[in-house]
């Protein structure tokens, strides 16, 4: 379900830094998901530094919970609410939360149910985004980016896309996987192909702009529909824990969904990069606490996310230099 939130927000802000190049930018995110595989103890590890490794690792895993429940938050109000985004978001958060507690689950049969409706919302949206041709004066020829930053910051933003994506064993992972990058480079390519990256980019919403360009306003309510259909599951995937008791889950729900009200505050673009630092983060912590047990994939899975890391803090802080100038 993170795949869908992601593609609710990723295209818009890729689209402003990287322009025509971030199908490119998807691809590289879609190499390193598949590079990173869980790294086992060698048992060579002392106590000490296991322990350590292991709360790092716990501790990144909830906030990247709390991150992804308030993209969903923040992603839900900025499509269906968007002139009381943070209020809005504040009663996601807080009607999904009440909801959990409440018992409401999604099982693996009703989780089959909505991917194949998103699935099904996709192949519309391409088809609508095709069948019609742009509004626009020739499309410029694809050239070097403005700022070579920006693709790597763009790649950055869309790891996140495939987090979520798992498979019981390699082969099917690696099946999902193909599946996800399809599925997001489809919807991304015929967005771009219906707004421009210039246009695409200039809301975090814009998604809405390019039904309308399609001439399909009147598919706006279903795209409020597949918005609630999204990111309703991927918030209830975030607050649950597997493994941990139930006494830790009630626990843990309160200050969870008033962080992720909080967060959510922020809007979408910037819970997004906080969801893509956590994502590239855990990988890291994980590798490198496994040193003993590294191979040339993990090597190569820990060095492009943090060259992706490096890039999107690097963003940040020229962005903030360049807000701070007279």
């Amino acid at each position: 379900m993170l795949l869908a939130v992601g593609l609710l927000v990723v295209p818009a802000v890729g689209a402003a830094v990287a322009g025509w190049w971030l199908p490119p930018a998807v691809g590289l995110a879609a190499v390193l998901a598949g590079l990173v595989r869980p790294v086992p103890a060698t048992g060579s590890e002392d106590g000490a530094t296991a322990g350590v490794v292991e709360r790092v690792d716990r501790a990144v895993a909830v906030a990247f919970r709390v991150a992804v429940l308030a993209l969903s938050a923040a992603v839900f109000a900025g499509y269906v609410v968007p002139d009381a985004r943070w209020p809005a978001a504040a009663a996601f958060t807080g009607v999904a939360g009440l909801a959990w507690a409440g018992g409401m689950r999604l099982d693996a049969y009703y989780r089959r149910w909505c991917a194949g409706l998103l699935l099904a919302a996709a192949v519309v949206f391409v088809a609508l985004c095709l069948a019609v041709a742009p509004e626009r004066g020739p499309v410029p020829p694809v050239g070097p980016p403005d700022r070579p930053l920006g693709v790597l910051v763009a790649a950055a933003l869309a790891v996140p896309l495939f987090t979520g994506v798992r498979g019981p064993d390699p082969g099917r992972h690696t099946r999902r996987l193909l599946g996800a990058a399809v599925v997001a480079l489809a919807v991304i390519g015929a967005a771009l192909y219906q707004l421009g990256p210039v246009r695409l980019g200039l809301s975090p919403t814009s998604l809405r702009d390019v039904l309308a360009a399609a001439d399909a306003r009147a598919m706006a309510p279903v795209l409020g529909a597949v918005v609630l259909l999204a990111t309703l599951p991927a918030a209830f995937a975030a607050l649950d824990r597997p493994g941990a008791q139930r006494r830790r889950l009630a626990g843990w729900l309160l200050p969870a969904v008033l962080a992720a009200a909080l967060l959510a505050g922020l809007g979408a673009p910037a819970v997004l990069a906080v969801v893509a630092v956590l994502a590239l983060v855990g990988p890291l912590v994980r590798v490198l606490g496994r040193r003993a047990a590294l191979n040339r994939r993990a090597w190569a899975a820990a060095v492009l996310a943090a060259l992706l890391l490096a890039a999107l803090l690097l963003s940040a802080l020229l962005s903030s230099a360049v807000a701070g100038l007279p």
